[in-house]
């Protein structure tokens, strides 16, 4: 499994499209196939997780889970007060009230903004909507992974520290729709599970039980099985929901 921190620059685009000349894909050139966590517009700058894992994709960006993410951003107007307020609470865009959120002044146009949510261009449109353009956006912070070190256009790979740190934090949360707050399905579904795979019942294991359509993926010794109706089957077929455990 493969997880990139990357500094975006200013002019990339966060796409897979072929025909696109300054896709994200392109740009690093990756020897192995891998896409990005969240996009960041072609205007913003810093920040970029990219990754060949799906499962860490949807647990990141449910909405649901409530995975932070930080930017600084320079704006065209001095910042007051009621600016901040105003962010902090939650603006009214695309038909909707943004989540209350974490907002610093950091200096007379520059802000830090901590999200938990990630609509469309949501930065922009909030200061917007409030009478301001954004100038520069960078992001600087995704969950527990930084910006830090790296320069405009490097990219290195996570260390086995961020990886737990990673990992313990995406535990609870969800891949599919409803985030953290699912039905946990207990052990003694999961071991009948395993003994049908022909494993130990005494194996441990960590538990999920996800409502919903999702792929399943095996990776770092954890494995997903797909549940229709009490049995096994391919990820093709229809189902109600899923198991996950890990072999230790």
């Amino acid at each position: 499994m493969i997880v990139l921190a990357v500094n975006k620059p200013r002019g990339i685009v966060c796409t897979e499209e072929r025909r696109e000349r300054d896709s994200i894909v392109r740009f690093l050139n990756y020897p192995v196939r891998i896409t990005y966590v969240g996009r960041l517009d072609k205007d913003s700058e810093g920040l970029l997780l990219m990754t060949n894992n799906g499962d860490i994709i949807n647990r990141m960006m449910r909405a649901a889970n409530k995975h932070e993410k930080e930017y600084k951003v320079t704006v065209d107007k001095e910042i007051t007060e009621q600016f901040i307020k105003k962010m902090s609470e939650g603006v009214p865009i695309l038909d909707t009230v943004t989540r209350p959120c974490t907002v610093k002044k950091i200096g007379k146009y520059t802000f830090s903004i901590i999200l938990t949510q990630g609509l469309n261009r949501q930065i922009r449109r909030m200061c917007e909507a409030l009478g301001y353009e954004v100038k520069d956006l960078l992001r600087v912070r995704v969950m527990n992974i930084t910006l830090d070190g790296l320069k405009d256009g490097q990219y290195r790979k996570l260390t086995d520290q961020e990886l737990d740190e990673l990992y313990d934090q995406l535990k609870d949360s969800s891949a599919l729709p409803g985030g953290k707050y699912q039905e946990q399905l207990g052990p003694p579904i999961a071991k009948e599970l395993l003994a049908r795979l022909g494993f130990d019942k005494d194996v441990s294991e960590r538990v999920q039980y996800l409502i919903g359509h999702h792929h399943t993926y095996c990776w770092n010794h954890t494995f997903h099985v797909v549940v229709c109706k009490s049995k096994v089957v391919q990820k093709s077929q229809q189902y109600i929901g899923r198991i996950s455990f890990s072999i230790s």
